[in-house]
């Protein structure tokens, strides 16, 4: 889908008429981490920083990105691994995004 203004035009013979609508992303679906590819994997030595600030987006259901303000998010880890600043929640800006900023990750040996 292509969110925006869209324009519909309806003819029939020499008549016609045409109408237009703001088409608007559905409710958030999907969260994807921003400025970095699903399939792309960091090493991170223990106490060190990840090389990008992290940010994610909210998606609808079509990939259309949502600006939601006011969404609560928290990142979630595994047991063992420690995140510094310490996960707290954030909420989405009037772009539907949240920035963590660059958090370093310590694992317990």
């Amino acid at each position: 889908t292509s969110v925006g203004q869209q324009v519909v035009d309806v003819k029939i013979g020499e008549i016609s008429t045409s109408f237009s609508f703001q088409m608007i992303p559905g409710k958030p679906a999907q969260l994807k981490v921003m400025d970095c590819h699903p399939e792309e994997t960091f090493t991170i030595y223990n106490d060190g920083r990840l090389p990008i600030p992290l940010k994610v987006q909210l998606y609808d259901s079509y990939g259309n990105p949502c600006a939601l303000e006011g969404v609560r998010m928290q990142l979630g880890k595994s047991p063992g691994l420690k995140l510094s600043p310490p996960t707290q929640h954030q909420r989405s800006d009037a772009h539907g995004q949240v920035n963590f900023g660059f958090t370093s990750v310590r694992a317990d040996r």
